[in-house]
């Protein structure tokens, strides 16, 4: 009989994170501890994810991502995965989109992705920094 294991938040495992609800997509920024160990899990939807600094490693669809700084990846909704956070920590910036808004890019989000791009990071920090304005 299988279990079916109910999805965590991408926070699970954070001791420190921020979150804002923004028109169409939540954007979160994480910060997790150095040789955390985040076991297998799902998310209930897909993300976008960017390391900020720090590293990690994620088992996902019967492969390894190799998360450093300036990484991006994305998570399709429900795909089994599991985090092997690095010696120095991560930090992290996740993009969770709604469905419905973000249709023209169901097809992008349905794949694991993996990229590494200075420009993405980049754009993550500004939108980080973002997150410090109170409006």
């Amino acid at each position: 009989m299988r279990h079916r294991q109910r999805h965590v938040p991408v926070t699970m495992g954070s001791p420190r994170f921020r979150t804002l609800e923004a028109t169409g997509c939540t954007v979160i920024e994480a910060w997790f501890p150095p040789n955390a160990l985040l076991p297998s899990h799902t998310h209930d939807r897909a993300i976008f994810g960017v390391m900020l600094s720090g590293a990690f490693d994620s088992e996902i669809a019967h492969r390894t991502l190799d998360c450093p700084r300036a990484s991006a990846w994305v998570e399709p909704l429900g795909e089994r995965h599991a985090n092997h956070i690095g010696r120095h920590g991560a930090h992290v910036l996740v993009l969770q989109p709604d469905a419905s808004a973000f249709e023209a890019f169901s097809d992008y989000l349905s794949e694991v992705q993996h990229l590494r791009r200075a420009e993405i990071a980049a754009d993550a920090w500004r939108l980080a920094r973002e997150l410090d304005a109170g409006d």
